[in-house]
């Protein structure tokens, strides 16, 4: 009993004291105040009830056709398709970029992509699954002990040649390529540098790990290990270990970048050019369903490829995976509507209270004060 006394007051919260109210009850109420009504105070009140039709153009009402479901059903199956080609095509993409040449941020001389990043401070640690553990979320805050031994022999200390217990990442790039000058021709070269490795990163099948998620890596010493160190990231060694390691569905691919761009340009070219008699609100009410609908008909198709992946999880799946960036869009759209059927809600039933008020004031002879009806014996607040 206290239990469903809870519920109504939160559904009074959040909906007002109608939701309490059965539709029957609400249309028999109305019937009753308007054959207490005359004619000449039926006409008044339908004179003065325009004055509010003007607060119902706040509310947002669309609705996916079939058409628009058709069309987000078939994008969504080529954006899964594009997806499949762009993993399964990962490598030769990578050997495409390293072969591109680009300026040396510190000499200026022209070099391949593939010179620029050769030893390069960012695969300090190697092995399978070495890119969430750390220096690949872009966190340049990240810190490595000192005597950790890198690749090529050396430890970071000897790399650095100062008496720190640790280093940040945006001090070894800059000791690592030498950069040098101001602040913004520092940045430009960080900028330049991690780029060129991360964007071949993006494109392999394992991808990159999710932003700043090597916060929560740890450094365990390990004499065994080469480097001196183990790692172990409290989100890649724990949600989803074994799935993760082989599937990849916490890394971000290049494929899901590309999906979720696609989706964005897609919706949005799509609500401004087949429905241009809708106004801004309407085309961004209706683009949020869009992606939500397409999103729902890629995922459906991605888990499809995974059905018909290899029974064992030893190799990658190209184009199945769950794609995060996409999640996170769906959510935001449907956070979105939500607040859109709330606005309306609230639009809806203030607009039902000052007419419910208006046929109270005309059938009962209310009186105004300072733009506040006030009635005798009101029993029914709405």
């Amino acid at each position: 009993m206290a239990l469903q006394t809870i519920t109504d007051k939160i559904k009074i919260g959040l909906l007002g004291p109608s939701a309490m109210k059965p539709l029957q009850e609400i249309e028999a109420e109305r019937v009753r105040n308007k054959a207490r009504l005359t004619p000449e105070q039926l006409l008044e009140i339908r004179d003065k009830m325009r004055d509010f039709e003007s607060e119902l153009s706040g509310i947002v009402i669309t609705d996916l056709s079939r058409a628009d479901i058709a069309v987000s059903c078939l994008f969504g199956i080529l954006t899964a398709i594009s997806a499949w080609q762009l993993d399964s095509h990962g490598k030769a993409i990578e050997g495409y970029i390293n072969g591109k040449t680009i300026k040396d941020p510190v000499t200026g001389e022209k070099i391949t992509i593939k010179q620029l990043d050769t030893n390069n401070i960012f695969d300090i640690k190697r092995g399978a699954n070495h890119r969430y553990q750390i220096f690949h979320c872009g966190n340049l805050f990240k810190t490595a002990p000192a005597d950790f031994v890198m690749p090529d022999g050396m430890s970071i200390e000897e790399l650095m040649g100062m008496g720190k217990s640790d280093y940040r990442l945006i001090e070894l790039i800059i000791k690592k390529y030498g950069l040098s000058g101001g602040f913004m021709k520092q940045a430009s070269g960080i900028v330049k540098i991690m780029s060129t490795h991360f964007l071949k990163d993006l494109v392999t099948p394992a991808g990159l790990p999710l932003p700043f998620s090597d916060i929560f890596t740890k450094f365990i010493i390990q004499p065994s290990n080469a480097c001196g160190y183990s790692t172990k990231n409290l989100i890649y060694d724990g949600f989803l270990k074994e799935v993760n390691s082989q599937l990849r569905f916490l890394n971000i691919r290049a494929s899901d970048v590309s999906s979720f761009a696609l989706i964005k340009v897609f919706c949005r070219a799509y609500t401004k050019v087949v429905h241009p008699e809708l106004d801004k609100r309407q085309q961004k009410s209706l683009e949020d369903k869009m992606i939500i609908a397409v999103s729902g008909f890629l995922l459906i198709s991605q888990l499809c490829f995974l059905c018909c992946g290899k029974a064992d999880t030893a190799s990658l799946v190209n184009g199945g995976k769950i794609n995060p960036m996409i999640a996170a869009s769906v959510i935001k759209s449907c956070v979105n509507i939500c607040r859109e059927a709330y606005h309306n809600h609230v639009i809806i039933m203030e607009v039902y209270r000052k007419k419910k008020d208006l046929i109270l004031e005309v059938s009962l002879n209310g009186t105004k004060s300072d733009g506040v009806c006030e009635f005798p014996q009101r029993s029914v607040l709405l």
